[in-house]
């Protein structure tokens, strides 16, 4: 390993494998790596860009807190954090659900020195997943009636499962509970007509479930890390 050019380690190989977004982190939380692809998506013209940059750097903030803590899970425990579903950022600044894996980086003495993964698109990816299998007709009903006023008692009959074994699975593979997924999904659908559509914040905010612009306005802030029109604007 010693003997290999810096410059052509084995990360290398997450360059040119389509929808992979590979990174690693010190126990900082400094970027050390990130593929090509990741690098696109946070606007980094190349590895010296990266140099110093963390979590809060590259994502929003309400983002970049949940990343943080899932390292600080990793690094209390010393175990991989595997298909964990979360929310990320493509490389058109879209939302989306993407598919995790984190796992420690260890140091010959035994110690946690870093973190390491990559990331995939949900689509198709988590469909593998026999958590996922399992919440796939709850889901489609949520993308499908995200508008609507959706009760858990509802989608836990569309899956098949009591309102408690639904908690449970939402929260095992999502980090999430349904009532928070389901907000999650009305914010997607609203940056995606925030960045097609020229409707008025308001249109959209009745068009994706919330009763009111303000409500839709404070839950973006606080998820997205910024206002509705700032977002369209950027």
């Amino acid at each position: 390993m010693r003997s290999i050019d810096p410059e052509h380690l084995f990360h290398r190989l997450f360059d040119v494998i389509p929808g992979v977004y590979f990174f690693a982190k010190n126990r900082e939380g400094e970027f050390m790596f990130l593929s090509r692809n990741n690098r696109e998506r946070c606007h980094l013209q190349d590895e010296v860009a990266l140099i110093g940059l963390n979590d809060y750097d590259v994502n929003p903030a309400d983002l970049a807190r949940s990343y943080v803590l899932d390292d600080a899970s990793i690094y209390a425990t010393g175990k991989p954090l595997l298909n964990r579903v979360e929310l990320w950022f493509d490389q058109l600044g879209i939302p989306d659900w993407f598919v995790v894996n984190k796992m420690p980086i260890w140091s010959r003495t035994g110690e946690i020195i870093g973190i390491m993964g990559f990331s995939q698109n949900y689509e198709g990816r988590a469909q593998l997943l026999p958590p996922f299998k399992n919440l796939s007709k709850a889901l489609d009903y949520l993308r499908n009636n995200y508008q609507e006023e959706i009760m858990v008692t509802k989608l836990a009959a569309v899956a098949g499962l009591s309102p408690r074994q639904l908690q449970r699975k939402f929260k095992a593979t999502f980090g999430l509970s349904p009532q928070q997924f389901l907000i999650r999904t009305r914010l997607l659908a609203g940056c995606r007509r925030l960045s097609r559509t020229e409707q008025g914040i308001g249109e959209i905010a009745f068009a994706c479930g919330f009763g009111d612009q303000g409500t839709f306005a404070r839950q973006f802030r606080r998820h997205i890390g910024m206002t509705p029109t700032q977002y369209r604007a950027r």
